[in-house]
C-alpha cells in the first residue's frame, strides 16, 4: 500500500461522485445512483485505509505482515477455492429450480456463470500446472 494505492483510491472517488453527477444530470435514478454511491463509499474506506497505512507505522507492520504472511496466504486461497465450490454447487441448484418453475431466462444465465467458472477453473489450472 503505498503512493499507489492513495492514487487509486482517489480515482475511485471521481468515478463514484462523476456517476452520481451523471445519474441525476441524464435523471436516471434506477441503477446509476446506487453504482455510483457504492464506488463512491468504497473509493472514502479505500482513501482512509491508505492514510492510516502511511501516517500510522504500527498499522503498516500489521498489514504488511498480513500480507506477506504465508498462513493468511493459504487461508485466502481456501476461502476462494470454497467459495468456488460453493458458487458453482448454488448455481446448478438454481438453475434446476430455475428450470422447473419455468424461468428459462434465468436458467440459462446460471448456467452459463457455472459453466464460465469452471472453464476457468480448468484453464487456468492447466496453465498454472505447466508453470509450477
Amino acid at each position: 500500500m503505498g503512493n499507489k494505492k492513495l492514487i487509486t483510491s482517489i480515482l475511485t472517488i471521481i468515478v463514484g461522485t462523476a456517476l452520481l453527477i451523471a445519474s441525476y444530470v441524464m435523471e436516471s435514478y434506477d441503477y446509476w445512483p446506487t453504482l455510483g454511491g457504492a464506488v463512491l463509499v468504497v473509493g472514502i474506506v479505500h482513501f482512509a485505509r491508505a492514510l492510516k497505512y502511511k501516517k500510522d507505522a504500527s498499522y503498516r507492520e500489521n498489514i504488511d505482515i498480513q500480507e506477506k504472511d504465508e498462513r493468511n496466504r493459504y487461508i485466502s486461497m481456501k476461502a476462494w477455492a470454497w467459495s468456488g465450490y460453493i458458487f458453482v454447487f448454488l448455481s446448478a441448484a438454481a438453475l434446476i429450480a430455475f428450470k422447473l418453475t419455468g424461468y428459462e431466462s434465468l436458467s440459462m444465465f446460471c448456467a452459463t456463470a457455472g459453466g464460465l467458472l469452471l472453464s476457468f477453473y480448468v484453464i487456468l489450472y492447466l496453465i498454472l500446472s505447466k508453470k509450477y
